[in-house]
């Protein structure tokens, strides 16, 4: 999937940062500096779940090879 050039995603406060598609094309992750990730409908217009509870801004995501996991990196401490 190609997300299109000028069209905003609106899942963070304060602005995304990073996002993934999944390989099959049907989800998108988000991570911003709101301290969470996202999973989205892959035209970003639903949500399917929020991954909060992460120390600092989420800097970098990643979905799984099948769909079923979301990978995440933020520049604060692990718990």
């Amino acid at each position: 999937p190609v997300w299109e050039a000028g069209r905003p995603l609106l899942a963070h406060p304060g602005g995304v940062l990073c996002a993934a598609f999944s390989q099959d094309g049907r989800v998108l992750a988000s991570g911003g500096a709101d301290r969470a990730a996202r999973v989205l409908s892959a035209d970003g217009r639903r949500l399917v779940r929020t991954l909060p509870g992460h120390a600092d801004a989420v800097r970098a995501v990643a979905v799984s090879p099948d769909g079923g996991a979301v990978a995440t990196v933020n520049n604060g401490p692990s718990p």
